[in-house]
């Protein structure tokens, strides 16, 4: 398997050391974001910007179920957070499950666990699949009052001595710990329940990583308006709608949680996904990928993912290339779903001048949807997304190669190069297709070499990306819009007043969405077209 014997022999080197987290950084090069990955915690390793420290000492986690974990919501809770905390290496060590056998699993909790089995079991079963304790992932296992690090409840229910509580249903998901209101009746969403998955996940990461940590153990946040509050405002919304030409361009963190998000719904219709990544899914996207486990390695990830999601209610169409496949037909996409992460990819979907653009992305702790439309009312992709001027020279990379072998090192690994034939390149300008994979990999630093990324900033991205898109689908709930067409949410500081929904300006030197250029004019006259088709289907 690509990139394990390497990274046996960092994780030898560091566990020597008696740490295993003290150097999952390691990967890291000054002048280089955090790059050229080899393990499933190294795109965590870093310091996001110097938020971070590096190192800390991993946890061990016990997810505590209660009297109500026989509901959906808690269940949906659950699971995601035992996912996401699975792929933490160098953070959590091991997670218990605290649950009892009498409690049966519901269908459809996840493509990776088996239906018809109890629930301790079939959340094991689950993380089981997510790959072996060998290659960094957390070990799992039942509780058996064995002591934990952090003990997490998840329920409606306080629990005194658990550290804190999560639960999450319809839109609204957070932590408390006091008494809170259940709500009245409980809601199919998965994005509630997922919302309060990556808040614990991202307590529980920072109190081992945050370099001033403060706790946050009494706050929920809405999808519904992107609001905060230290009680649960519980929302939910109509999911009868149809999934109509809505095409999904990335089937990577962001993209694999927004599918996950939608898995259990009784949604109809069919999602178009489309994903370029030659390289298929590696170890090092299973830190973030929440639909993936160790037998995707090596597949594609837009067929990999509808093979998963065959059980779903509603279709998925995948295409292992460019999203441009979709566009060369007469029935063009009505929504498009941006989850890809380089800039050049963004300006040339926002070229294509689909109706209604949602994009979703994360940046550091920082996870953020925007809607691009109606045209030149807020940003568009491409000005949101402004391409990087600076550009490394072939000298430049030849220089970094000879000054940093260990790059060399990485590289041959990761694109499969000859060391010579590197070597020949970097020394006598031989090779010129090693040399041209060599450059296409450093010229630029425009978001296409790999950065900070942790797996709960990715699910929350694409799970409030599907809550967008089924208010788009719903009667009963307000998409973003012309005056709020922005929503971020930051996992630094949770209470932050920037964490919210807001209006997000256009650069007016953007000619991609300028009011002057004839693609916007085309855009205008399908994005109206496309609002009086939404307004037949709500009636």
């Amino acid at each position: 398997m690509r990139g394990i014997c390497a990274r046996r022999i960092r994780m030898a080197s560091i566990e020597s050391k008696g740490n295993r987290a003290c150097n999952s950084h390691s990967a890291w090069l000054p002048g280089f974001p955090e790059e050229l990955m080899s393990g499933i915690g190294d795109r965590h390793g870093g310091t996001a910007g110097g938020a971070l420290t590096l190192g800390g000492k991993p946890v061990s986690v016990e997810i505590r179920l209660g009297r109500d974990a026989s509901c959906a919501a808690v269940q949906h809770s659950a699971w995601m957070l035992l996912n996401i905390l699975r792929r933490l290496e160098g953070v959590v060590s091991a997670v218990r499950i605290n649950c009892s056998s009498a409690i049966h699993a519901i269908p459809k909790l996840s493509p990776l666990i088996p239906n018809g089995a109890g629930l301790a079991e079939a959340l094991l079963a689950g993380a089981n699949a997510i790959g072996p304790v060998r290659e960094g992932f957390a070990i799992v296992e039942p509780s058996e009052k064995r002591p934990s690090d952090v003990v997490i409840s998840v329920g409606f229910e306080f629990c005194h001595d658990a550290d804190f509580c999560a639960s999450g249903d319809g839109l609204c998901g957070g932590l408390f710990g006091r008494e809170i209101t259940p709500p009245n009746s409980f809601s199919e969403l998965t994005i509630g329940p997922y919302i309060s998955a990556c808040l614990a996940a991202g307590e529980v990461f920072r109190m081992v990583r945050l370099e001033s940590y403060v706790p946050e153990r009494q706050f929920f946040l809405n999808a519904l308006d992107y609001s905060h509050s230290p009680d649960p405002l519980w929302s939910d919304l109509d999911i009868s709608g149809e999934l109509r030409s809505v095409l999904l361009v990335g089937v990577g963190a962001v993209g694999s949680a927004f599918l996950h998000a939608l898995y259990p719904l009784p949604l109809r219709g069919t999602i178009f996904a489309a994903d370029n990544d030659p390289e298929g899914i590696d170890e090092t996207n299973l830190g973030r990928y929440p639909l993936f486990g160790w037998v995707s390695l090596g597949k594609a990830k837009a067929s990999e993912a509808a093979r998963l999601l065959r059980s779903a209610s509603f279709q998925i169409l995948p295409h292992d290339g460019g999203f441009e496949h979709f566009f060369a037909g007469r029935d063009k996409p009505s929504i498009v779903l941006s989850v890809v992460d380089k800039n050049a990819a963004r300006h040339a979907l926002q070229e294509q001048y689909a109706p209604l653009i949602l994009s979703a992305s994360t940046n550091n702790l920082r996870a953020e949807v925007l809607r691009c439309g109606p045209p030149s009312v807020g940003a568009c992709l491409a000005c949101f997304n402004p391409q990087e001027s600076h550009q490394r020279t072939e000298d430049e990379i030849r220089t970094l190669l000879i000054e940093r072998p260990e790059v060399v090192t990485r590289l041959c690994e990761k694109l499969r190069l000859n060391h010579d034939d590197v070597a020949g390149w970097i020394h006598d300008r031989k090779c010129g297709e090693t040399g041209d994979r060599l450059i296409e990999e450093l010229r630029t630093d425009d978001g296409s070499v790999a950065s900070f990324a942790v797996g709960f900033v990715s699910v929350l991205s694409g799970t409030l990306l599907a809550a967008e898109l089924l208010k788009v689908m719903s009667s009963n709930a307000e998409p973003l819009n012309e005056t709020a067409n922005r929503a971020l949410f930051q996992f630094q500081n949770p209470p932050a007043v920037t964490n919210r929904a807001h209006f997000y300006g256009r650069d007016e030197n953007c000619t991609a969405c300028s009011q002057q250029s004839v693609g916007t004019k085309i855009w205008r006259r399908r994005y109206d077209e496309f609002i009086e088709t939404q307004k037949t289907i709500r009636r």
